[in-house]
């Protein structure tokens, strides 16, 4: 079993935003019509641990809703994480030394 089935990802899919008052939220009740910035057809954005990863369309198939995956966003610069793996130290017994980083990871970054 690989090391991937075990990792849980929260995906949301935002459909649109709207920007209004406080007050006018607290007013809100049951019923209550909240206009989006977008329209029926836009595309929607999908969000993993609430980033951006991918732009898809709404599917409706009998009482199912789905979404169909249409545009993959790139990862912004400064969400990438940078590896380097180089090779352990040698110690004076001639063995390889585990390094860490200061706060107890390993001493790399990811791509």
């Amino acid at each position: 079993m690989s090391t991937l089935d075990d990792v849980s990802i929260d995906l949301a899919v935002q459909l649109g935003t709207a920007t209004m008052p406080v007050h006018q939220l607290l007013r809100m009740g049951r019923g209550a019509v909240i206009a989006l910035d977008k329209l029926e057809n836009d595309d929607v954005t999908v969000l993993a641990h609430n980033m951006p990863i991918a732009e898809g369309q709404i599917l409706v198939q009998g009482e199912k809703i789905s979404i169909a995956i249409k545009r993959m966003l790139p990862v912004p610069p400064e969400r990438r994480r940078r590896e380097q793996i180089s090779p352990p130290a040698a110690q004076p017994d001639g063995s390889a030394a585990d390094t860490q980083a200061a706060d107890g990871s390993p001493d790399r970054q990811v791509d």
